[in-house]
């Protein structure tokens, strides 16, 4: 079974680690807390309401897609991945215009 892009996750958590609220900011541990997991172009994007702003899975779910929009997301392209430094950058424009000479 192939899933849709639209397809929303919603689970009760009580983590170990600090997760941090997309809705308030605040931080939660051990406290129950819900992720919600979306998957976009073939990954996950993971995202955390805390137990203060939603009380439920579903009230978690109607306060996060009220406060939060996928449609901004850009998947990352195959070259992203390769991260060069700007003094790498200045390097290799400097080769170039050397072996054009």
């Amino acid at each position: 079974m192939r899933r849709s892009e639209n397809d929303l996750y919603v689970k009760q958590i009580k983590p170990l680690f600090w997760k941090k609220c997309n809705i308030c900011g605040d931080e939660f541990k051990k406290e129950i807390g819900y992720e919600i997991k979306k998957i976009v172009y073939d990954r996950f994007l993971l995202n955390y309401v805390c137990g203060e702003c939603a009380n439920n899975k579903d009230e978690a779910l109607i306060v996060f897609n009220k406060n939060m929009d996928f449609d901004e997301y850009n998947p990352p392209s195959a070259s992203s991945s390769v991260r060069v430094h700007d003094t790498q950058i200045d390097k290799l424009k400097d080769m170039l215009k050397n072996t054009e000479n």
